[in-house]
């Protein structure tokens, strides 16, 4: 696992060096503070006004699960109010993963087709962010639709719109998330924190359909925009809901199964599948 800390430290008027560090092999918790360790020496070094340190804590929010706990958004880190850092799904996920070595691929395959290392790795790096961006900007515009849908209705009755408000501007994303509507519906709820902090552990949900409230029966429901969804994939994601659903069941509900709603070649596509047993997944 890696972790980049960076920082902007203001050195002339007007002006700033932007340090960036690299770390690789040890924890979250260690790299974190090995890299804010050099650029409090740095700031102590080159900084222009002295260095103002804030919460790197993130913002304190009550979980789904009613645990309260620190987000810190620009990292992705879940941390309890002792400080302790929280597992989480994708971490969870990342362990039963091989990791991509791109620094040993790039010039195998540059060699391999004759092209320049800088050249490729850049091509990867950039494809890579755009697939990113791209399931993102998915998300928001779902997040935004399930949250907002019915106060976007009445701006569109109190405005005389064409179209409800709560929709995203951009074409593309106007028509995948009417395609979801039109499929699924909206009673959900999005972008769901959850937590079980005596297992350390905390995660954001997708989507939570919530089947029956007063029995705690839901379905852990997942967006995906890969090209392909193979098996291995799939499992990665499947392991990564059940780390989910664990979560929730620690704390009374029952999970009665995962969704994985997938967006390709114009359409969504639904996958079900069951919640792993914590056996099941380190088993493989």
């Amino acid at each position: 696992m890696s972790y980049k800390v960076a920082a902007t430290i203001p050195n002339v008027q007007y002006g700033n060096i932007t340090p960036e560090l690299m770390f690789e092999g040890g924890s979250e918790v260690e790299m974190i503070e090995k890299g804010n360790a050099i650029i409090k020496d740095l700031w102590r070094k080159y900084g222009m006004v002295p260095m103002t340190e804030r919460d790197t804590r993130g913002e304190k929010r009550t979980s789904f699960t009613g645990e309260e706990l620190f987000y810190n958004d620009d990292a992705h880190v879940y941390t309890d109010l002792e400080g302790n850092v929280l597992l989480s799904g994708s971490k969870f996920a990342a362990q039963f993963s091989p990791k991509f070595d791109s620094a040993m691929m790039i010039p195998k395959t540059a060699k391999a087709w004759g092209v320049d290392e800088s050249e490729l790795g850049a091509v990867w790096e950039l494809n890579a962010k755009v697939s990113t961006e791209y399931g993102s900007s998915i998300h928001t515009a779902l997040e935004l639709w399930h949250r907002f849908k019915e106060m976007g209705a009445k701006v569109q009755e109190h405005k005389n719109l064409p179209e409800n408000y709560a929709l995203p501007k951009t074409k593309y994303l106007r028509d995948i998330v009417l395609a979801f509507d039109a499929e699924y519906g909206t009673d959900a709820m999005a972008e769901v924190l959850i937590s079980d902090v005596k297992q350390k552990r905390a995660g954001q949900i997708d989507r939570l359909a919530i089947l029956n409230l007063e029995d705690k029966v839901c379905r852990v429901q997942d967006y995906k925009s890969n090209a392909d969804l193979d098996e291995k994939k799939v499992l990665q994601y499947q392991k990564q809901m059940s780390f989910y659903a664990w979560i929730l069941m620690a704390h009374g509900w029952i999970v009665e199964g995962l969704d994985i709603f997938h967006w390709n070649d114009g359409k969504w596509n639904l996958t079900e599948l069951p919640v792993l047993t914590e056996a099941e997944v380190v088993a493989g």
